[in-house]
């Protein structure tokens, strides 16, 4: 990618352009564009800059936008991206961000090819520790899926780090909004139960299924999620032979207590962090060829569902629920 050097047209104003220079973009999407930045008195010292355009949000998302500034302020831990500094005008929220130069979690598995229950181990363990740290101190991601894991490095030593804290909600008491990501959303919150960090361990369960099978453990087949929330409420999971007959059933077992239907029976991080699993007992041989094929399947699906879709998130989800339920959810803000 060749080199842009700093931005022509910055506001004199802004800390941040103050203090780096802003290269060559990374990605952009319908309303944010992510930049390489090197901080003017130290080259080595390159981060990335978000700038998102508040024109055209609406209200709920630039209270999203603002929560997720609020959220990353106070946390700091090796598995959650870190916000460094940030600055909001009239126009753009600006949010100084890691480079995360190892691209999304799926993208690597596909790319390398050989991917074992060990590696999955290792990626399902750094989660769970930044969800150790995420839940003491009240805060519900209430958002993961794999776009939202992203590696620090192309290298084999690469770190998770938890991305897109724009749902995250700080709070002691039970939540009652609904949101997530279709195939992700837990039971609870479909069922229009009160939730809290349970839901998060659910989301976290699905990824370990499609990590050791390549596809994931609810289908909403012709993009029909009437059928598919039907499957998540109902939670029966399955571990089809040809799929699974090589998994251990440690793995299996954990992914059953994390995708428990009752919460309260639901396993939580920590008791995660010390399942044999992911101490040490997760097989190192390679998961296949027919692995690789369906995971590289569901990634593509993955991106063109992302292609057309929002977060489902707020009151899309709950025009979607009402509609199949044919009852009204009360409505309440939770993101202010």
């Amino acid at each position: 990618m060749h080199n842009m050097g700093c931005l022509v047209s910055t506001t004199p104003s802004n800390p941040i352009y103050q203090d780096y220079n802003v290269h060559e973009r990374l990605g952009s999407g319908t309303f944010a564009t992510v930049r390489r930045i090197v901080r003017k008195k130290e080259p080595h010292d390159e981060k990335a800059l978000k700038i998102t355009s508040l024109r055209g949000l609406k209200l709920e998302e630039v209270d999203a936008l603002r929560n997720e500034v609020d959220i990353l302020s106070e946390v700091e831990h090796k598995h959650v991206v870190q916000l460094y500094e940030h600055h909001e005008t009239d126009e753009k929220i600006y949010m100084v961000q890691d480079l995360l130069r190892g691209g999304e979690l799926f993208d690597r598995i596909i790319e390398n090819v050989y991917f074992s229950e060990a590696e999955a181990a290792k990626v399902v363990a750094q989660i769970a520790d930044a969800l150790v740290y995420l839940h003491k101190r009240n805060i519900v991601h209430r958002d993961l899926k794999p776009e939202n894991l992203l590696l620090t490095d192309t290298s084999e030593n690469y770190d998770i780090k938890i991305i897109d804290f724009g749902l995250a909600k700080k709070s002691e008491k039970p939540l009652e909004m609904p949101c997530g990501t279709p195939g992700y959303v837990a039971p609870e919150i479909l069922k229009r139960k009160k939730y809290h960090k349970p839901v998060d361990i659910w989301s976290l369960g699905v990824i370990t299924y499609i990590l050791l099978c390549g596809f994931p453990p609810f289908h909403d087949d012709q993009n029909n999620l009437k059928a598919l929330y039907k499957q998540i409420r109902k939670a029966d999971i399955q571990f089809p032979q040809k799929y699974w007959g090589n998994i251990s059933m440690d793995a299996k077992n954990l992914i059953r207590s994390m995708l428990e239907k009752t919460v309260r029976r639901r396993i939580t991080a920590e008791q995660l962090l010390d399942a044999p699993w992911i101490k040490g007992n997760a097989p190192s041989e390679a998961l296949g060829s027919q692995y690789i094929t369906n995971i590289r399947r569901t990634n593509t699906i993955d991106k063109m569902k992302r292609a057309v879709r929002v977060v489902m998130g707020l009151k899309k989800l709950i025009r979607m629920l009402e509609k199949h339920t044919g009852k009204r959810v009360r409505h309440r803000n939770e993101m202010r």
